[in-house]
């Protein structure tokens, strides 16, 4: 005896085996939910975006973007890291900003000053930015002015804008720009302390 092929059913028999099927991949999604399956796009761990300018003598020369994390103790700082997406391992390209304190500011203005004596401030923060300006070309600065704004704060979220001027702390041949001002806005993801890099040279 012949099976009947599915369009050679009734209808009612092509609506129950409809019905079946639905039932069956509302179990297999329920079920994927309930034990936390993977979804078919993850998209790894969120590390937070950031967008940053780079000026000299009011002319933009770079364009960050890239990743950021933050940190409540790095090496007894808490610690900013925004890394550019274009940052190559052995310059160590980035932007840092830190103070001499483990408690997470709470939203306000905050000013920004360049280390003393090989420490971090601790009721303002330091700023630092180290930039690539053509292979092997890279130099340091520190911010010798400026401010961070913390705009908001959460367990886990960290988001608000930065504006400093740096003057370079290591010389490097080539003609990198002696002074540059970074302008950028962030939201960052709270990280464990050693995949954040700490504030440099210090």
């Amino acid at each position: 005896m012949n099976t009947p092929s599915f369009w050679g059913r009734t209808v009612g028999d092509r609506r129950a085996t409809w019905n079946r099927a639905a039932a069956l991949l509302a179990l297999a999604v329920g079920a994927a939910v309930l034990f936390g399956l993977p979804a078919c796009d993850s998209g790894g761990q969120d590390e937070g975006e950031f967008v940053a300018e780079v000026f000299e003598n009011e002319r933009r020369v770079r364009t960050l973007e890239g990743r950021v994390l933050f940190s409540d103790d790095k090496n007894g700082a808490f610690t900013i890291e925004l890394v550019p997406r274009s940052a190559r391992a052995d310059l160590n390209e980035g932007v840092f900003i830190a103070r001499a304190a483990t408690a997470r500011p709470a939203p306000d203005r905050y000013d920004l000053a360049l280390p003393e004596n090989d420490a971090l401030p601790e009721r303002r923060f330091g700023g630092a930015a180290r930039l690539n300006f053509g292979n092997p070309l890279s130099a340091l600065y520190y911010a010798r002015s400026g401010r961070l704004t913390v705009e908001s704060v959460s367990d886990d979220r960290l988001s608000g804008t930065f504006r400093f001027r740096r003057t370079r702390g290591e010389r490097t041949p080539g003609g990198a720009p002696f002074s540059v001002e970074v302008v950028g806005h962030f939201e960052a993801e709270r990280a464990d302390a050693e995949n954040v890099r700490g504030f440099p040279g210090l």
